[in-house]
């Protein structure tokens, strides 16, 4: 998912990690058990006034299977449900 995002101008910045869980600073093979409770996520920064919230969101949809609740076509597992977090409004 960091690659799409990486290419829009107004992404200022893009950084994947974990988000949810149990597990203070959870190692990647921690995650990778799928019992952590995280999710894989891509954290979006972005300038409003270059590109609009609804143009990530298309980037989003267009890139996940919301309907597959076992993960993301190669990557299975509950770590890569699809889900979005925000920080503010």
């Amino acid at each position: 998912m960091q690659s799409p995002y990486d290419h829009i101008p107004g992404v200022v910045n893009t950084t994947v990690g974990y988000m949810g869980g149990s597990v203070i600073r959870p190692t990647y093979d921690q995650v990778s058990t799928g019992r952590t409770g995280h999710y894989e996520v891509i954290q979006v920064e972005y300038d409003p006034s270059r590109v609009s919230y609804n143009a990530l969101l298309d980037v989003y949809w267009k890139n996940v299977d919301p309907t597959d609740q076992y993960g993301q076509f190669a990557d299975l597992g509950p770590q890569y449900r699809p889900v979005i977090f925000y920080h503010s409004p």
